[in-house]
């Protein structure tokens, strides 16, 4: 998980990255591991960074238009929405994250080399 948790984190400081994007990336990482493992490990992992503030969601028109922030009580049901970890045709809608500050400064933290892991429980 704290592969999935970083890579995530990599996303969503990178850009207003798709949920799907994750699971490419870990597909890619692990070209062994199955598309259905990898997006119930990238679901577990964005949902456990929302818990703890460091991403925020936001529903979108495609092509990156009108970013709309998904309330906190509705991030349950957004992140158990398959459709939502699929690539969103032209005109589509979907979801995307960013990292708020405090996921940008435990990003840091999580890959510093000699650097205090802020979730020793990883």
């Amino acid at each position: 998980m704290a592969e999935a948790r970083r890579v995530a984190l990599w996303q969503a400081i990178e850009d207003y990255s798709g949920l799907w994007e994750v699971v490419w990336e870990l597909n890619t990482l692990h070209p062994d591991g199955s598309a259905r493992f990898h997006g119930d490990l990238a679901r577990a992992a964005v949902d456990d960074l929302v818990r703890r503030d460091w991403v925020e969601l936001f529903h979108s028109q495609e092509p990156d238009v009108g970013l709309e922030k998904v309330r906190p009580e509705d991030v349950p049901r957004v992140l158990a929405d398959p459709a939502n970890w699929e690539e969103p045709a032209r005109d589509g809608r979907c979801v995307r994250m960013s990292a708020t500050p405090a996921g940008e400064d435990a990003y840091r933290a999580l890959t510093r080399p000699s650097g205090p892991d802020p979730d020793p429980t990883s």
